[in-house]
């Protein structure tokens, strides 16, 4: 399966890994405190899109769109799950 991370240009101050907000005090979601030591993906190109245009509505920048690659697990054990978690993802590719 392929996955995907959607943030902002203004956000990225990284080499080839993603690390969760608890480790780069960076929060893409303002007000957010919850799911601090995870690293959001998703299966879904498109709601990539959509978080990355989110992400720099909110905090500036240009939206920035990584193929990435982790040890993922579901976000919640739903069927049909297009959010998945990992403790640290690896960047495959900017989009």
């Amino acid at each position: 399966m392929t996955f995907y991370h959607g943030t902002s240009s203004e956000l990225v101050k990284l080499g080839d890994r993603l690390l969760p907000p608890g480790e780069t005090g960076v929060l893409r979601e303002v007000g957010r405190q919850k799911n601090l030591d995870v690293v959001f993906a998703t299966s879904s190109l498109s709601m990539a899109v959509g978080y990355a245009n989110t992400t720099a509505r909110n905090h500036g920048g240009d939206p920035v769109i990584y193929k990435v690659s982790g040890k993922f697990r579901p976000w919640k054990n739903k069927v049909g799950t297009t959010i998945f978690v990992a403790s640290v993802a690896d960047i495959v590719e900017k989009i």
